[in-house]
C-alpha cells in the first residue's frame, strides 16, 4: 500500500466549476461548501454506511429543500441526495482556536451582552474565556492506551497516529469473535485540559489486504482517563480504500480523552462477505480489528 501523508482538514482554494460548485470566501481564501452526510444513500442497504461522512457541494442549495450533488471525499465520488439528508458544517477551526462550549451564544452574542453589562472589554474577555475550550492539536494528541495489542514491532496504538503505513494497531488475536467482531479501542489524551474535536480521520488497508481493518466503529469520551466512557457519536462505517476517510462528528466532542472503539472489521462486513465468497477466498482467524492511523481536528 503505498503512503501518502496526511493533508490537512483544511480545504485549498479552489476555481468554480461547470458543476455549479459555490465558492464563498474567508480571509481572502476561497472555500468549498462542506456537508455531513446522515443516511443519505438511495439504497437501504448502503444507507448507514454513509453516515458521518464528509462532504464537498457541488451544486444544490444546502438551505433548501431539493437535492444536492456532492463528491464523498472518502472515496472521492459523486454522489445525489436529498438536502434533508445533509448537514451544513464549518471547515475545521485552527488547532487550539477558541470555541464556545455548549448551550453557549457565540462569541460575538457573548461580547455583546456583557459588554453592556460590565463596560469594560478586559474583563469581558476574561469571563468569555471561562465559556471557551480550545480546538485540539492533532499534534499533541497522544495514545495512552489500548484494550489490547498483538505482539509485533510494528504494531502499538502509538504508531496510529503515525501518517506512514509500514505500522499500525492490530488487538491482539482471540480478543474478537471468529466472524469478527468485538468492542476493541484505542484512547488517545487529547490535551492537559478538554479539547473539542469536529472531525475525525482514518486510513485503512484494502481489501484483500485489510479483512482485519475496522469496517464499523464510534467515539467514547470522558474527561477522566480511568472514565467512566460514554458513547459520543453514532457508529460510522469505513469505506474499502486506501484514502484518507473524513467524519465530521455532531455536536463536536468536548473530552479530555476519547476511545475510537472498532466493533466489526472488513471481514464480518454482509458486502465484504459476499465479495470474498464471489472471489473464492476464505477469510480464517479474523478475530481481531485495527487500523493503520488516525487524526483528529
Amino acid at each position: 500500500v503505498s503512503c501518502a501523508a496526511a493533508r490537512p482538514f483544511a480545504v485549498p482554494a479552489r476555481r468554480p466549476s461547470s458543476h455549479g460548485r459555490r465558492i464563498r470566501s474567508r480571509g481572502g481564501v476561497s472555500m468549498t461548501r462542506l456537508v455531513r452526510i446522515r443516511g443519505a444513500a438511495e439504497s437501504s442497504a448502503l444507507r448507514l454506511r454513509y453516515e458521518g461522512h464528509v462532504a464537498e457541494v457541488l451544486s444544490g442549495d444546502v438551505q433548501g429543500s431539493g437535492r444536492l450533488d456532492v463528491r464523498v471525499r472518502s472515496l472521492d465520488a459523486t454522489l445525489a441526495l436529498d438536502a434533508a439528508n445533509a448537514d451544513h458544517i464549518c471547515h475545521a477551526p485552527a488547532p487550539g482556536a477558541p470555541c464556545m462550549r455548549p448551550k453557549c451564544v457565540s462569541a460575538f452574542c457573548a461580547r455583546r451582552l456583557l459588554s453592556a453589562v460590565l463596560n469594560h472589554g478586559e474583563l469581558v474577555e476574561y469571563v468569555i474565556s471561562f465559556l471557551q475550550l480550545p480546538a485540539v492539536d492533532n499534534a499533541k494528541v497522544v495514545a495512552t492506551a489500548a484494550s489490547s495489542t498483538a505482539r509485533g514491532g510494528a504494531c502499538s496504538p502509538a504508531f496510529t497516529l503515525d501518517v506512514m503505513t509500514d505500522n499500525w494497531w492490530i488487538s491482539k488475536p482471540g480478543s474478537c469473535s471468529p466472524d469478527g467482531r468485538g468492542c476493541e479501542w484505542v484512547q488517545y489524551e487529547l490535551g492537559p485540559e478538554p479539547r473539542r474535536v469536529h472531525f475525525l480521520r482514518i486510513k485503512i488497508p484494502k481489501l484483500p489486504y485489510g479483512p482485519l481493518s475496522v469496517r464499523v466503529f464510534h467515539l467514547e469520551a470522558s474527561d477522566a482517563a480511568d472514565g467512566p466512557f460514554l458513547r459520543a457519536s453514532p457508529d460510522l462505517t469505513t469505506f474499502d480504500t486506501e484514502r484518507l476517510q473524513d467524519f465530521a462528528l455532531m455536536p463536536p466532542v468536548d473530552a479530555r480523552f476519547v476511545r475510537l472503539v472498532c466493533t466489526v472489521n472488513a471481514a464480518a462486513s454482509d458486502l465484504e462477505d459476499k465479495w470474498n465468497r464471489l472471489s473464492g477466498i476464505r477469510l480464517v482467524d479474523a478475530d481481531c480489528v485495527g487500523f493503520y492511523h488516525v487524526a483528529f481536528a
